[in-house]
């Protein structure tokens, strides 16, 4: 098996022959030298939506590498990133650790590698983009071996396809949420499937599913 290094530089490498990519956000890739350094045996894989306008907002993309990406995930992380948003509230309340702590007990990834250069909303990905965000998930899974997985990405249709095939990959059936079930589990495969904590909040379900997980974790 790749190390995350290897498995980053291969994926920064199709991205680099992607045609599109100038309307594409750089790919949100873990960083390599924190995450096996730095983070705890088996950690929680926390899993959004996309992040828009990540990296190469304000630059040329010619000019970014991957190390530049592995260190905007570094900084995002430690420095600034973790503000306290519904997004990070969430899962700091289900590790009961501080917001900026977080780094040290998690592992954040997106359903979607690529989000938007300059613009917010989800990006349209051809096929090789979306494959390289399946690759991603599946990888992660299987490096990290996390404690679970938790998906916070609703069941939105343009999401719903993508975590299916993830699920797929690992031989999950879990199907998706829905408002009268707000969070589905597989305790086999060890994966959470509840929407966005927004979300989650405006429905009143945001501590009932604390809650729930804390209790699994």
């Amino acid at each position: 098996m790749d190390t995350l290094k290897e498995f980053n530089k291969k994926i920064y490498d199709r991205y680099m022959l992607c045609d599109n990519k100038e309307v594409l956000s750089s790919p949100n890739l873990v960083s390599s030298q924190r995450m096996e350094n730095m983070v705890k045996p088996n950690p929680i894989l926390y899993i959004g939506q996309e992040t828009n306008e990540w990296v190469n907002y304000n630059k040329e993309i010619s000019d970014i590498t991957l190390d530049d990406i592995e260190k905007r995930c570094d900084e995002f992380l430690i420095d600034y990133g973790t503000t306290k948003t519904k997004f990070w509230l969430y899962i700091s309340k289900i590790l009961d650790v501080d917001c900026s702590q977080l780094y040290k007990n998690m592992i954040w990834s997106n359903t979607y590698l690529f989000g938007n250069r300059y613009s917010k909303g989800t990006a349209s990905l051809n096929e090789e983009e979306y494959n390289m965000s399946i690759e991603n998930l599946t990888f992660l899974y299987k490096y990290f071996n996390p404690t679970y997985t938790i998906f916070v990405a609703g069941n939105n249709h343009v999401y719903e396809k993508a975590i299916k095939d993830f699920l797929k990959n690992i031989n999950s059936s879990l199907d998706k949420p829905e408002r009268n079930n707000p969070i589905k589990i597989d305790t086999t495969n060890k994966v959470i499937w509840t929407y966005h904590p927004m979300r989650l909040n405006y429905i009143g379900e945001f501590n009932n599913t604390i809650d729930k997980i804390k209790a699994l974790i």
